[in-house]
Parts: structure tokens; C-alpha cells; sequence
């Protein structure tokens, strides 16, 4: 297996591993919702790194457009249970006031993507990355693809207000999740440029949810060493 795909497959092995581990701790205590919350959102991230997988080194048009299909299932669920937890982890009270239309948002990401509407499918297989001679493939997002990557930088921001201010409160373990979630907004903002145009960079946010997933793993392992 080649360099790129060893690392989105490592990235996939993580977030499984996450999954397992924040669901463990569900059923342990369950009234720390925010586990299970977490849980469920590693899930949809190894499924989106599984799609990446599908599609990045071609095969066909077809091929390359199904691989970023699923992998936007997982990554658009991703994003509306990062605000849901970032709510629960804030104990913010009558969250649903604010949960209810952010899965109404995902949802119709989700069936926009699943008509092929994220994706400027005239222009498949066209983003293409060199990596140690081997060509990996990738198909340019549609302005209602940038949108939505937008919206997940909106996500993300409101969710590094909410663990600042669980860290300022006084949930000290916080603050290793404030650098976590400011990587991955940092990764998010590198993906709206590449999405659009602005920068010549490459897609990051996967590295950016592995920096994500192992700062929240620290305050789980902060919070009870002592027990």
C-alpha cells in the first residue's frame, strides 16, 4: 500500500479505535452523553476515510465520483456531531434549540450529495495529487460543495467557542481540546482555499480530525488517572 493511502487507512484504523474506546465509556457512564456523541462521530469519520479510499486512486469516473460520494456522507455527519458535542461537553441547557436545525442543515448536505451536487461531476477525476510517483484522483467541489465546506468551518468555530469557554469555566482538561479543535479549524480553513481556488495546497481536514479525536482522548484519560 502506497504512502497515502497507508495514512488515510491509519487515520481510519484511529478513528475506530476512538469510536470503540468513547463508546466503552458511554455504557460505563452513561450520564456523560458527550461520550456517546463522540462515538458516533468517529464512526462517521472512518467511514468517510474509508470512501477517500474508494476513490483516490481512480480506476474510473465513476469510481473516483462514488469514493468522494461516501466519504462527504461520513464527513457532512461529522460536522453536526462535532456541534453536538461540543454542546454537550459545554453542558449548554435546551440544546436541541440549536441541534435541531443543524441536522436539518446536514440533511440536506447529505441529499444534495447524494444527487451529485457537491461535486462538479463535469470535472471528475480532475483534482489529481502526485505523491512518490503515484497519481491519487479526486473531483473539484461545485459551489454548493464550497458552501458546505464553509458550514463546516462555521461548525468548528462555534465549537471552539463553546471548549474555550469550558476551559475558562474552569474544566481545566479543556485546554487540550481548545488546540485540538483550533488545528482542525485551521485544516477546515486550508480546505475552503484549496476547494476554491485560493490556495495550492492539498485537503487537510482529515489530519485535522486526527488532532481532534487524540485531544479529546487526553481529557478522558486526564479526567479519570486518578480513579
Amino acid at each position: 500500500m502506497d504512502l497515502l493511502a497507508s495514512a488515510v487507512a491509519a487515520s481510519a484504523a484511529i478513528y475506530v479505535f476512538a469510536s470503540l474506546f468513547f463508546a466503552f465509556a458511554f455504557v460505563r457512564r452513561q450520564s456523560e452523553s458527550e461520550h456517546g456523541v463522540f462515538a458516533l462521530m468517529c464512526l462517521a469519520l472512518a467511514e468517510s476515510a474509508a470512501g477517500a479510499l474508494l476513490g483516490m486512486r481512480g480506476g474510473s469516473a465513476r469510481a473516483v465520483l462514488l469514493g468522494e460520494q461516501v466519504s462527504w456522507v461520513g464527513l457532512v455527519g461529522a460536522f453536526a456531531m462535532l456541534v453536538h458535542y461540543g454542546l454537550h461537553y459545554r453542558g449548554v441547557k435546551n440544546a436541541r434549540v440549536v441541534l435541531v436545525p443543524v441536522y436539518f442543515v446536514a440533511a440536506v448536505l447529505e441529499a444534495l450529495n447524494a444527487r451529485g451536487l457537491l461535486h462538479d461531476v463535469a470535472r471528475v477525476g480532475e483534482h489529481r495529487v502526485w505523491l512518490r510517483g503515484v497519481e491519487y484522483y479526486g473531483t473539484p467541489l461545485s459551489p454548493a460543495g464550497i458552501v458546505a465546506y464553509a458550514l463546516g468551518g462555521i461548525a468548528v468555530t462555534s465549537v471552539l467557542v463553546l471548549v474555550a469557554r469550558a476551559y475558562l469555566a474552569g474544566k481545566r482538561e479543556a485546554l487540550a481540546v481548545v488546540i485540538g479543535t483550533t488545528a482542525l479549524l485551521a485544516t477546515v480553513i486550508n480546505d475552503v482555499g484549496v476547494a476554491s481556488g485560493a490556495f495550492s495546497t492539498t485537503y487537510l481536514v482529515d489530519a485535522g480530525f486526527v488532532a481532534f479525536v487524540f485531544s479529546v482522548s487526553t481529557t478522558y484519560s486526564s479526567r479519570y488517572s486518578a480513579l
